[in-house]
């Protein structure tokens, strides 16, 4: 061997030291700032649902699969009232809320409250009656349970009976029950003789025998589970709400796109043993999900014109006063760049 090729293999050898100490030194500071984000404090959040239900399912995915710790907060879901949540959020004992019906309705009387996110663009609620009923008619009369007074469960069976010829005030009682796991028993009872019950409630109503006399689908176009705040947290913790509902948009394209994970979140968030029963629900909320978090413009519209005439408010009431999706809009463009 000639001393230029003995000088070059030495160069060589050299260079491949080097390269080897190289990618250790920075394989030690991986690991060193993947521990130092790891033992960073989480920030604790609480987000309150009005029930154990797939419409917070997206929240859900992100809590179980790490996207919230990631992003340093360590979330609590827990369980409340739309009403009360509504007060929670004002008074700010819990940070976030999954229940946009009565946070729309309580923006429109002025309640400084935003929309942040939307899961989904349908009501996921079917009509499900006792067996001896089995048209509209025979409703007449009867007790109807919703699970609050005020948000989905009070609006939408007020849409579907008078569109079939009912009166809600007059031809029948709404009566306050609370949960749809409360109602569904109630129903069970005959405390009630009707109902509007989300998955897997409906499902296991209608396995039970009772009946599905209408899905509030193709009467109402509304938010279905959606991430909601108060405009005072939005100003005065513009980067944790910014972070909270990135990592809240990854649970909702997770949810979407990887079915078996989100099947196997489900079964134990809802306790769903029956087999086959998650993939039914699963198929049933992935057709109303939205693709980025936000809904249209006439639909926001829509949404606070008719909170607006219940209400009996007179003023206009702008989209920006109800709705913010500038967060989920710079999140999706952030995760579709990587």
């Amino acid at each position: 061997m000639s001393r230029k090729s003995g000088q070059m293999g030495s160069r060589g050898l050299s260079w491949m030291k080097f390269a080897l100490w190289l990618t250790m030194i920075l394989l030690a500071r991986g690991e060193f700032l993947e521990a130092q984000d790891s033992s960073r404090e989480l920030k604790k959040v609480m987000l309150a649902v009005p029930s154990i239900s797939v419409s917070n399912m997206p929240a859900v995915i992100a809590k179980e699969l790490g996207y919230y710790r990631k992003e340093g907060f360590d979330v609590e879901v827990i369980l409340m009232r739309a009403g009360v949540s509504v007060q929670a959020l004002v008074a700010g004992s819990v940070d976030y809320s999954g229940t946009p019906g009565a946070t729309v309705a309580a923006a429109v009387q002025g309640v400084r409250l935003r929309v942040l996110m939307a899961y989904a663009n349908k009501p996921l609620y079917d009509l499900i009656v006792r067996p001896e009923v089995s048209k509209y008619a025979d409703l007449r009369g009867k007790l109807f349970g919703v699970g609050s007074l005020s948000g989905f469960s009070y609006e939408i069976p007020q849409v579907m009976l008078s569109q079939n010829g009912l009166d809600p005030k007059r031809d029948l009682t709404l009566i306050l029950v609370g949960p749809t796991e409360s109602r569904l028993t109630a129903l069970r009872t005959n405390a009630i003789q009707a109902t509007i019950l989300e998955p897997p409630y409906n499902f296991l109503a209608i396995k039970e025998g009772f009946r599905k006399l209408d899905y509030s689908g193709d009467y109402y176009q509304t938010l279905q589970g959606a991430l909601t705040v108060s405009e005072q947290k939005v100003k005065a913790e513009p980067g944790n709400v910014s972070r909270f509902v990135r990592a809240t948009l990854r649970g909702l394209l997770a949810y979407r796109d990887q079915k078996d994970i989100a099947l196997s979140v489900m079964r134990r968030f809802l306790r769903i043993e029956e087999p086959g029963l998650a993939g039914q629900i699963y198929d049933y909320h992935r057709a109303t999900l939205t693709t980025d978090g936000t809904v249209s413009e006439e639909l926001m519209r829509a949404m606070i014109e008719s909170y607006r005439q219940s209400g009996r408010v007179t003023r206009p009431i702008p989209s920006e006063d109800v709705f913010n999706f500038t967060f989920v809009r710079d999140a999706m463009k952030e995760l579709t760049r990587k």
